[in-house]
């Protein structure tokens, strides 16, 4: 597993990489800056990937610029910051929004025709198509993945064994996983102080616009309609995937909003390290990173449950490596 992960990253920073190389002048030494994610599983991953690149092209120096990373919204200025200073890294590793966002602005380079040139070696039509999409802009090309996660449902094994209920493994080898299944062990997971408030939550999920579309797609609803280019939050399986959220978090109170605003709001990382909450419908990369948080147990992950309509219910993400546009 661990060697096709690696495979997976390498193709698009190494294709990052090399269009980059491709596109600068010929000089003794190229030398290229590379902006990745210091914390995480992938971080010692794009290490060594750095560190075969240069073996294998000693003409190339890489400069790594570690990132925390933190929110999206604190990612995007930090990169509109760096390109108004004329000092952005050549390559950034960033969501599929931060292409689309990047992009639009003029931040990243337009790498359609080296990838057009160099289709032979660089073999764009065996990426997913999906995930190239999300990196193309009016048909041109501004991003390369590096990466795809679907939305999983990540869980502490160590509470479903101390309340003595089956974990959510076991109904979907029964074939019983399903939104109300979720629910209710959300509900018996559930613990409370003296005064009512939670002490552990039975479901945290995240304040990400993205990952909406699993919870209404369940429900047979969607929140866009490519054909009329028009938002359908109003329609009724959309409708019906809101109020079973909205059920969760006001009426049941036994859930909450990953790093998200208001009284619901939650640090997902605390929780998870002191074991206090139960199920986390997430990006299944999530899962490598309860260690990094202190967590003592190792979660374990079971699929997106099914909807009562649709069992159409995983959505995915891609992340992505871009091309500055600066002094090209």
């Amino acid at each position: 597993m661990v060697s096709k992960l690696k495979r997976l990253v390498a193709m698009g920073v190494l294709l990052a990489l090399f269009a980059l190389g491709t596109a600068q002048a010929i000089a003794s030494t190229i030398e290229l800056s590379f902006m990745f994610p210091s914390t995480g599983s992938r971080a010692e991953l794009y290490r060594e990937l750095v560190d075969e690149f240069e073996s294998e092209h000693p003409e190339i120096s890489i400069n790594m610029v570690p990132h925390t990373w933190s929110t999206l919204v604190n990612f995007t200025e930090e990169v509109v910051v760096l390109s108004a200073a004329d000092v952005m890294p050549d390559v950034i590793i960033t969501p599929f929004q931060g292409v689309n966002m990047f992009g639009k602005q003029g931040l990243l380079y337009d790498l359609t025709p080296l990838l057009e040139r160099d289709a032979a070696n660089t073999k764009p039509d065996d990426i997913l198509p999906p995930a190239l999409e999300a990196n193309t802009i009016e048909e041109r090309t501004y991003g390369i993945p590096v990466g795809i996660e679907s939305v999983w449902v990540t869980y502490n094994p160590n509470v479903f064994d101390e309340a003595g209920l089956g974990a959510p493994d076991t109904l979907v080898e029964a074939g019983t996983w399903d939104f109300d299944a979720l629910r209710e062990l959300a509900i018996r997971t559930t613990t409370r102080h003296s005064d009512g408030t939670v002490d552990r939550y039975g479901m945290v999920f995240p304040a990400a616009l993205e990952m909406l579309p699993a919870w209404l797609w369940g429900m047979g609803g969607d929140m866009y309609d490519a054909d009329t280019n028009r938002i359908v939050l109003d329609q009724e399986g959309a409708v019906d995937g809101l109020a079973f959220l909205s059920a969760m978090l006001h009426e049941d109170l036994t859930t909450g909003i990953g790093w998200g605003p208001g009284p619901h709001g939650v640090a997902l990382n605390a929780l998870a390290a002191q074991s206090r909450v139960a199920l986390n419908p997430w990006w299944h990369g999530i899962a490598t990173e309860y260690p990094n948080w202190g967590a003592s147990y190792m979660p374990d992950q079971v699929p997106f449950p099914a909807g009562p309509v649709s069992v159409r219910t995983t959505a995915i993400r891609a992340t992505e490596a871009g091309n500055a546009a600066i002094n090209r």
